[in-house]
């Protein structure tokens, strides 16, 4: 139960933060180009803070204090948002909060991989709460913002850091194996052990690529719909819970599709699905297409982190599971996804659905990935 609220607050968050955040700062005064670029060079942050945090966590075992420190950091980098003096201001306190927040992202996975692990329940009954948290905060946030403007952002957000921070009380002390050694200056440095598995590696590498598309989602889809197509805070919150209430679904049945395709199936089929879901996205304005591509967001989210979540549980050991989801989320919401968030910005397309088209290479390099991938036995069967 704690792992599903703990979902459910962080992902929460991200309900806010996801479709409405660019906006608030484009409500400060920032340019679109600025925007683009504030969202690119933070995400990027996550290259350093999610593997750094995280081999601590695999070494150490230490998962409550890791995130109640976390937790406080961001809460004060929000804190100093309620009252915005410069470009410069923003961006210093946006980084710091990118930093340090990336990290409770994998930290919240691995919890929950060590609570599959040790009930024997489903990954994805305790994942789903995570996007229920997202639909109801960014409905949620989309009544507030119609009626108050997206200022009150940041005030937001202190209270549901405050809340998490009081779960995270809650939380082990120690997740770590009795028996099981790893260290960050020699050979068992969990990140060298996962890197040096080649297997796993084409796994996190194809399922990061599909996560990475979401990129122009994330940072410009809100933009567009506002400036472009006139859309109110109140219609982009349904879009957006649209696509959750897909995930949701397929989070309930995802494991049993797994068990009967296999991981390579799957995993292909998220990539096709995703590709067309782009598609779609980049060249209809029509709100019921609209609507209707973000139901595929069950294939680009749900079966796609599930699928990694179950290779990673069944094929990896104790000590390393924590800085192997880190890398996935280094790459799927860090370095990748910064790369594309960069690349549209560059090209101009900040302000312009076609986007969206720029959002299917890096899925396409993942469909090649998932062909030429080869599963254990275990997992093909």
């Amino acid at each position: 139960m704690l792992s599903s609220i703990f979902y459910f607050l962080i992902f929460g968050i991200g309900g806010i933060v996801l479709p409405f955040f660019p906006i608030w700062l484009l409500d400060t005064g920032l340019s679109v180009a600025q925007i683009g670029y504030v969202l690119g060079i933070g995400t990027m942050l996550k290259v350093v803070s999610n593997p750094a945090t995280m081999m601590i966590v695999d070494v150490t075992g230490r998962l409550r204090a890791v995130a109640l420190a976390l937790i406080l950091i961001v809460w004060v980098c929000y804190a100093g948002l309620i009252k915005v003096t410069s470009f410069s201001y923003i961006i210093a306190l946006y980084f710091a909060i990118s930093c340090f927040f990336a990290p409770l992202m994998p930290l919240a996975d691995r919890y929950s991989v060590y609570v599959t692990e040790k009930t024997g329940s489903a990954f994805g009954s305790k994942r789903l709460w995570g996007t229920v948290g997202f639909l109801l905060t960014s409905l949620g946030g989309g009544l507030i913002f119609n009626m108050w403007g997206v200022r009150p952002l940041p005030i937001v957000m202190l209270v549901l850091f405050a809340i998490m921070g009081v779960v995270a009380l809650n939380m082990p002390k120690s997740i770590r194996t009795i028996g099981e050694r790893s260290s960050l200056f020699d050979k068992t440095n969990p990140l060298i052990q996962v890197v040096s598995n080649s297997r796993l590696i084409g796994m996190i590498t194809a399922c990061a690529l599909i996560q990475c598309s979401n990129a122009y989602l994330y940072s410009f889809s809100s933009v567009v719909w506002t400036e472009q197509y006139g859309f109110t805070a109140g219609v982009i919150a349904l879009i957006w819970s649209v696509g959750l209430v897909a995930e949701i679904a397929m989070f309930t049945f995802a494991d049993r599709l797994i068990d009967r395709f296999g991981i390579k199936t799957i995993l292909l089929s998220a990539s096709v699905v995703t590709m067309v879901r782009w598609g779609l996205l980049g060249s209809y304005t029509f709100l019921p297409t609209i609507v209707m591509a973000q139901l595929l967001q069950a294939f680009t989210l749900s079966l796609n982190i599930s699928v990694l979540m179950r290779y990673i549980i069944e094929n990896t050991s104790q000590n390393i599971k924590a800085s192997a989801i880190s890398l996935y989320m280094t790459l799927g919401i860090g370095l990748f996804l910064s790369l594309m968030i960069l690349l549209t910005t560059g090209l101009g397309l900040g302000v312009d659905k076609s986007g969206f088209y720029v959002m299917i290479i890096p899925v396409f390099l993942a469909a090649v990935i998932t062909i030429l991938l080869n599963p254990s036995k275990r997992q093909s069967s």
